[in-house]
This record gives structure tokens, sequence and C-alpha cells, in this order.
């Protein structure tokens, strides 16, 4: 964390969830959404399982709490304020009303897979989509990111790039 523009940084304090001891952990992109309170995912990774977590802090992010679960397959979240949450697989939604207390579930198209999603309010996004195809087996292979943008709070989707 930094408090001067990024002059000086210094660690924040964040436990891992009990029984990941000896994980490895991703963080996501913190969110601060009103004064002092933040939040951002953990992608906490054992030789047995995967975890995505939703972290809070209350201090500016000088020490971070899990909050909760996100749902099994879902990864990213964006973060419409502190009880408003979103996630998408592809074809499916998770979303919370309560700060990750219950998540409701429903059909989404247009997306290809997995996203990393930025919400500008509930119905108007976009997601980010790594897209790979191999034209051989494991050869002449192309990587590339889809933009997608929604206008009914994920439901659908529409690809902006690559057209």
């Amino acid at each position: 964390m930094t408090r001067d523009g990024g002059g000086t940084w210094a660690d924040a304090a964040l436990a891992l969830p009990s029984g990941a001891t000896g994980a490895q952990a991703f963080m996501g992109r913190p969110a601060f959404t009103g004064g002092r309170s933040g939040l951002m995912t953990l992608d906490v990774q054992t030789d047995a399982a995967s975890a995505v977590w939703v972290y809070g802090s209350s201090d500016v992010g000088a020490s971070w709490t899990a909050l909760a679960r996100v749902p099994a397959g879902f990864g990213e979240v964006a973060f419409l304020d502190q009880q408003h949450w979103l996630s998408a697989d592809g074809p499916e939604l998770a979303r919370t009303e309560d700060g990750g207390k219950t998540w409701t579930r429903s059909p989404s198209t247009g997306l290809p897979g997995p996203a990393s999603l930025s919400m500008a309010d509930a119905q108007h996004g976009w997601a980010l989509v790594y897209m790979a195809v191999c034209l051989a087996f494991k050869s002449d292979c192309r990587s590339r990111t889809g933009l997608y943008s929604t206008a009914d709070g994920g439901a659908s989707w529409v690809q902006l790039v690559p057209r």
C-alpha cells in the first residue's frame, strides 16, 4: 500500500482463509467504493483446489479481512458497492446483493468464457475475455483479448473487439 501517491510502499496485512496454509495467493485489483472501504478478490490455490475469496478493508487498505467466498467456477468480481457484486464465467452470472452472504446465478449470453468485469453501474459494463486458438495441434497458436459490453446487467454481451 502507499499513502504518498506511490513514492513509498509498505506491506498490508492479509491472512489467508482457514485451511489455506502453504497456498499460493493471487490478488485482484482493489476497488475502493467510498471513504475508507475497499474490496478485492484473492485467488487461493493449493495442490488440491482453488477458491476465490472477496476481502474487504475499512482502513484504506492497511489491513484486509476475508468476507465471502465466490461460487466455484467464478473468478474476478466487479464491485458496484460494498454489498452489490457481479462475476461472470461465460454462460452464467453470479450476483450478490448482501456482500457475498448469498449468491444468485443466472444465465448469460455472448461471453465465450471467464471474464474480467468492469461495471459503470448495475446495468452497463465491459468484460475482457482472454481468447486463445491453435490452428493445428499445439502449433500455429494465437492469443488475444476480446472486449465485450453489456447494457442489461450482464444478461447479454456484445463483442466490440475484435470484430
